[in-house]
């Protein structure tokens, strides 16, 4: 039995009311633009609801899903989501790169039906090498491949759920915030909590991209020298090639360096590498030759 007939069937067979409750299901059959349908591995959606997205919910949360053309989402697994206040979906079919953008307000009836129709739009590329690594003084941090022109939502919950996210780089939600230009992020509020993390990003305005995978921060870092001189490339010595690395990384090809933390020479506690970390190692090998600061 598919989706849409198991709906219509608690609405017909078992006599639910129509108008039971403000909170009900919203569902609907996806088609591309040729009106095929999508494949189960080609979908991707992320809701949220009053103008926010300081909790969103994926294709994977508990209560939503798609399925052979079919897919489905549960308001009373939304916080706010009393009748009136406005909802938003974005639909992605990452195979045949279609898109679709799917918007109301809340309805005041338990089962609303949805279709959406496909189409063919640029959107930025879901987030790629994204990891985290849970440090000992109880931070995460956060990694991934930068790219120009996009910003990137961060979102978090709990490990042992499976589901809303909440946003934690803007915990308001506000959406006129872009969110993260650099390709890290401290998670400093963790406090050693077992947490998953899915990225977002966004060009220009609103134009956001499917959702990342879900990871899982883990302990431990590549970079383990203490001593001071801390080496990018990973061979054995601090040179020119750790140098040109951190200016590929930041002005050139994004490409993050083969041990980020080790980048990170100002030893700034956020885990960021920017122009200050830069300067270290220009100061280090030709001007000051101060030691670089060790891995945190």
């Amino acid at each position: 039995m598919s989706l849409l007939t198991a709906l219509l069937c608690l609405m017909l067979c078992v006599g639910l009311p129509l108008s039971a409750h403000s909170q009900g299901s919203i569902f609907g059959q996806l088609r591309n633009v040729d009106m095929a349908v999508p494949p189960d591995s080609a979908v991707l959606f992320f809701g949220f609801v009053n103008g926010t997205d300081n909790q969103i919910r994926l294709v994977s949360s508990v209560g939503a899903g798609y399925e052979s053309g079919n897919w489905y989402d549960d308001f009373q697994n939304y916080e706010g989501a009393s009748a009136g206040v406005p909802y938003h979906f974005y639909f992605f079919d990452v195979v045949a790169a279609e898109s679709a953008l799917l918007t109301g307000p809340v309805p005041d009836n338990s089962f609303q039906q949805e279709d959406v129709g496909l189409t063919a739009g640029a959107w930025p590329a879901a987030a790629t090498a994204f990891s985290g690594e849970l440090l000992p003084d109880g931070t995460t941090r956060l990694r991934w491949s930068r790219v120009a022109d996009v910003t990137w939502h961060v979102y978090r919950r709990e490990t042992a759920s499976n589901g809303a996210f909440r946003r934690i780089d803007n915990v308001s939600g506000d959406l006129s915030d872009r969110g993260v230009a650099d390709s890290t992020y401290a998670d400093l509020t963790s406090d050693a909590t077992a947490y998953s993390y899915v990225l977002i990003g966004e060009a220009n305005s609103a134009v956001y991209s499917p959702p990342s995978a879900i990871i899982t921060a883990s302990a431990g870092s590549c970079c383990t020298d203490t001593t001071g001189n801390v080496d990018m490339s990973a061979d054995g010595i601090v040179d020119i090639a750790d140098l040109q690395q951190i200016i590929d990384y930041l002005f050139i090809t994004f490409r993050v360096p083969e041990c980020l933390d080790a980048a990170n020479t100002d030893g700034s506690a956020d885990g960021m590498v920017d122009i200050a970390d830069l300067q270290r190692v220009i100061d280090y090998l030709f001007i000051t030759f101060e030691p670089l600061a060790p891995c945190r």
